[in-house]
């Protein structure tokens, strides 16, 4: 009987839920937020390709393998993390997809690190706004290359 009053307990709770917009996990998605803009820019040869809000070309790491952070304190002086608004995530401007925007813990110094489609994003010191200087590089334990609004990379 006991079983029988929580399952019936528990059709409730989602019967209320649904019936006022949705699931907890919906809710509970993080919002927007414009302190941290992703956006995209026309570059050379490589075409449309991810930038942050000052123009400067964003970058994946290789060995970051779509899952984690790869990349350590000495080549972070060298390619510096996105790090991700405090509250939600960040915005996407232009082309970029917001759908595509995340964020996982730098295990470098506990902040986040804004990912897209999986991959932490990252940008070169050596550039200059619109410049991809970084791009098909093997520098600090494996390949960088730019990423692409779709969220695949451009070898």
């Amino acid at each position: 009987m006991h079983r029988r009053t929580t399952l019936l307990a528990l059709a409730a709770v989602l019967a209320l839920a649904a019936a006022f917009g949705g699931s907890a996990a919906a809710s509970s998605k993080p919002k927007p937020n414009a302190s941290v803009k992703i956006g995209t820019a026309k570059v050379g040869k490589l075409g449309t390709v991810l930038v942050d809000k000052t123009g400067h070309v964003l970058y994946m790491f290789a060995p970051d393998k779509h899952s984690k952070v790869a990349c350590d304190s000495s080549c972070q002086a060298i390619w510096p993390p996105v790090v991700a608004p405090k509250t939600g995530v960040a915005k996407a401007v232009g082309k970029a997809k917001q759908s595509l925007i995340g964020s996982y813990r730098n295990p470098v110094d506990g902040k986040r690190i804004v990912t897209y489609n999986g991959w932490p994003l990252y940008t070169y010191v050596s550039d200059a706004p619109g410049q991809a200087g970084g791009q098909n590089l093997d520098l600090n334990g494996g390949y960088w290359w730019v990423m692409t609004p779709s969220g695949h990379y451009e070898k």
